[in-house]
C-alpha cells in the first residue's frame, strides 16, 4: 500500500524504537537528576531540586515533543512521520514518571492533569506539522516560529518589563515552554493565559492537519 494514503500511514505508523528509546532515556535521566541527585530544600535556587522535579520533567517532555521528535522523524527514511496517536502513546508511557514526579514535588493533581493536557495539545501541533511537511519547507518555518515564540517572546517581554517598565506579560504566553512551566507552579498557575495558549495550539494543529489532508488529496491520481 502506498505510504501517501491514509491506510499506508496507519500500516507503517506506530511508535518506533527510534522514538521510544530516546524518550525513555530522557524521562529516566530527568527523574534521576531531579529526585536522585536534586537537593531536598524546596527553595534551592536551581531547577535540580526535588521540589522542582515535576517542572523539570514537563520541560523535558515538551522539549522532546517539540524539538527532538521532529528531528528524529527526519532520519526515518521512507517511513511516515509519527502521528498524533504515536506521540499520545509516548506521553501515556511517561504517565507513571509524571505521577511520581508530581507526588514528590507536591504539585496539585489538577495542575498535573492540566500540564499533561497541554503537552498533548503541543504533541498534536508537532504531529500535524510533521504530517503536512512534504518538501521540508514547512518544518523550516516551524523551527523559525518555535524559536521566535519559544525563546524570543519571553526575552523581549523580560527586557521590556525590566528596562522600560512596559506591561507586556502576554508575550510570555506565546512561549509553550513558559506556559507549561507556569502550569506546574502552584504560586503562578497562569490559567488565564494557559487556556488560550492550549486552544491556539489545538486550532493550529487542526488547520495544519487540514492542509495535510488537502495535500494528500492533490497527490492522488485522478
Amino acid at each position: 500500500m502506498n505510504a501517501d494514503t491514509p491506510g499506508g500511514d496507519r500500516q507503517a505508523g506506530g511508535v518506533s524504537p527510534r522514538l521510544l528509546a530516546p524518550w525513555a532515556a530522557l524521562v529516566i535521566l530527568t527523574l534521576l537528576v531531579a529526585i536522585g541527585l536534586g537537593a531536598q530544600e524546596p527553595d534551592y535556587p536551581t531547577p535540580f531540586a526535588v521540589a522542582h522535579a515535576y517542572r523539570l520533567l514537563v520541560g523535558a517532555e515538551l522539549f522532546f515533543i517539540l524539538i527532538l521528535a521532529p528531528l528524529l522523524a527526519h532520519g526515518r527514511g521512507g517511513a511516515p512521520p509519527p502521528g498524533p496517536l504515536d506521540l499520545a502513546l509516548v506521553l501515556a508511557g511517561g504517565a507513571p514518571a509524571a505521577i511520581v514526579a508530581g507526588w514528590v514535588s507536591d504539585c496539585p493533581w489538577g495542575q498535573v492533569a492540566a500540564s499533561q493536557g497541554y503537552l498533548l495539545a503541543a504533541a498534536l501541533l508537532a504531529a500535524a506539522c510533521l504530517r503536512a511537511d512534504r518538501d521540508g519547507r514547512l518544518l523550516a518555518w516551524y523551527w523559525l516560529a518555535l524559536a521566535a515564540v519559544g525563546a524570543g517572546a519571553p526575552a523581549v517581554a523580560f527586557v521590556a518589563e525590566d528596562l522600560l517598565a512596559a506591561e507586556v506579560g502576554w508575550l510570555y504566553a506565546l512561549s509553550p515552554f513558559w506556559v507549561a512551566d507556569s502550569l506546574c507552579r502552584p504560586e503562578r498557575a497562569a490559567w488565564g493565559l494557559a487556556i488560550p495558549s492550549a486552544a491556539a495550539l489545538v486550532l493550529l494543529a487542526a488547520a495544519t492537519f487540514a492542509l495535510s489532508h488537502r495535500q494528500l488529496l492533490s497527490r492522488r491520481p485522478t
